[in-house]
């Protein structure tokens, strides 16, 4: 069971994602973080402190390497999730 304090009570948001490399991506409130099934971890990936900038959809690249994270601002970043760090 998952936990999701702070999750957006939207209808119209995708803010979980599960990629090939069996890692679920969330979105709860201001920050996106990755769970990892296997290990059972959990990483911060970002924190946005604007109310207007919190992310409002995650998806996962097909190879499971790559992050994109949509935004209330209407801006979209593109993650190296295995080196958590924006590439875009």
């Amino acid at each position: 069971m998952l936990d999701g304090p702070r999750i957006v009570d939207n209808y119209y948001l995708n803010l979980l994602d599960w990629g090939k490399k069996n890692i679920l991506a969330v979105a709860l409130g201001g920050a996106a973080y990755l769970w990892d099934m296997g290990t059972r971890q959990t990483e911060q990936l970002l924190v946005r402190d604007h109310e207007d900038d919190h992310p409002t959809s995650v998806a996962w690249s097909k190879d499971g390497n790559t992050l994109a994270i949509g935004f209330a601002n209407s801006s979209i970043e593109l993650w190296d999730a295995m080196a958590l760090h924006r590439v875009r």
